[in-house]
């Protein structure tokens, strides 16, 4: 009986040590593997166990002990990391988080293809390319993103990518796609998930990009993450500085902003999974139709007209207007609303722009046209000079007959004044005439006397 009981108890305790081989076997197969040190603990536990587990004397309290520290020991293995991130899980996953390691080219240090330099003053990333000297000199590609909120949460320095996960779990049991290290704990990573669900996004988080919200790693959308992730390879520099007075040299890009309260708020629009249900919207122009104006100088073609980005915030203000129109004259136009959103898409509606009656003929009848004023007005000074001349011009010739007609007078005066005193002077002259004859006859009969 005794040697039946041991067997008994020799092969429950077989089947138990075999339970925790398998145990300890998934949690290093979900460990982190960048850490030899808590692996070859690990592979130490286990060896302890299965040597406390082949005694005769061991009992199955003691290995249910074992497994549970086992367990525990896996779960700290995977959240041991440091992650720094900001947010608090709002539910809980029992599957533990995949992380991937892509395999990926060993390059030369000389055959980098990017340079990244992060701005943590004014949240933005600037990834230079190499210019004909080989020198990462060239501007290529501008990110927004969200660095540390203290000073100091996002380190200054110069350093290196190492280690990418598809999918990491963070300090506080959040989420981040294409999480990509650079020093240490700080990685770059895309917005916070509650859980590993590309449909469970920290909408509020999101819609901070652009200004300081983590705990100092770098966050992006997932769309620009999976870019540094997929063409950025392992050994990267990656410089961290301050500027407040520029974000770099191709400025710093907007980011559409997500309506907390909608159906897909929970999914970031940028992630180019084919089921991101964002995919199935764009960016739409209202009131565009067909319209017809009466001639004028000025017609507003955006009057009543406004647009939405995909995730409907106003973008009116983005609206551009093409085609050729003279509002003007009568006739039919061609006219084309354009409108981009934040997520580079386009919308466009044409419209045909009828315009009535001529501007000319109303002019004509309603108020003078520039030229016409001028005109007249010129019109109205030529009349004015024509009549000052005219007035001058008789006043003149009145002046002259006045004139005239005063010399005549004075003449005819004078010469009247002439004959009157030649007129008083005549009897004198008779007289003395007389007188003289009367003198001549004398001499002659005193002569004929003697």
């Amino acid at each position: 009986m005794n040697n039946i009981l041991k067997s008994k108890i020799f092969a429950i305790s077989l089947s138990i040590a075999a339970i925790i081989v398998i145990v300890i076997g998934v949690a290093l197969i979900t460990a982190d593997r960048k850490d030899p040190a808590k692996t070859t603990s690990l592979v130490e536990n286990s060896a302890n166990s299965l040597s406390e587990n082949s005694s005769d004397d061991i009992s199955s309290d003691s290995s249910e002990n074992d497994t549970s520290f086992s367990i525990e020991s896996s779960t700290e293995e995977t959240t041991d990391e440091k992650f720094s991130d900001t947010t608090i899980p709002e539910g809980s996953q029992d599957e533990e988080p995949e992380e991937t390691t892509a395999p990926e080219e060993t390059f030369a240090p000389e055959d980098f293809p990017y340079l990244i330099k992060v701005n943590i003053a004014l949240n933005c990333i600037t990834v230079y390319t190499k210019d004909e000297n080989n020198e990462f000199t060239v501007p290529y590609k501008a990110l927004v993103c969200s660095t540390g909120k203290n000073p100091g949460d996002t380190p200054l320095g110069e350093y290196r990518t190492n280690g990418k996960y598809e999918w990491c779990r963070m300090v506080d049991n959040t989420y981040g796609q294409y999480s990509y290290r650079f020093n240490g704990p700080i990685l770059f990573h895309s917005v916070p998930y509650y859980t590993q669900s590309k449909g469970d996004l920290e909408t509020d988080q999101f819609n901070k990009l652009g200004e300081v919200a983590s705990l100092g790693c770098v966050r992006l959308c997932v769309r620009d993450a999976k870019w540094l992730f997929e063409n950025c390879p392992s050994g990267t520099t990656v410089i961290v500085y301050e500027d407040t007075k520029s974000p770099g040299p191709l400025g710093k890009p907007e980011m559409i902003k997500i309506p907390e309260n909608h159906a897909y708020s929970g999914w970031d629009p940028t992630d180019p999974d084919p089921d991101n249900p964002w995919h199935k919207l764009g960016p739409s122009i209202k009131g565009a139709k067909n319209r017809t104006f009466k001639a004028s100088k000025k017609i507003d073609l955006l009057d009543g007209i406004t647009a939405q980005d995909t995730c409907f915030n106003d973008i009116t203000s983005s609206i551009k207007v093409t085609g050729d129109i003279d509002t003007t004259k009568a006739g039919k136009y061609n006219i084309t609303y354009t409108v981009t959103d934040l997520l580079g898409k386009t919308v466009t509606k044409d419209v045909v722009i009828t315009i009535k009656g001529s501007l000319e003929k109303e002019t004509t009848k309603k108020k003078p046209t520039e030229k016409q004023t001028t005109t007249k007005k010129q019109t109205t000074e030529k009349q004015t000079t024509t009549e000052k001349q005219t007035t001058e011009k008789q006043t003149t010739e009145k002046q002259t007959t006045t004139e005239k007609q005063t010399t005549t007078e004075k003449q005819t005066t004078e010469k009247q004044t002439t004959t009157e005193e030649q007129t008083t002077s005549t009897p004198e002259e008779d007289s003395t005439e007389e007188h003289t004859t009367s003198s001549v006859e004398e001499d002659s009969s005193e002569e004929q006397t003697n």
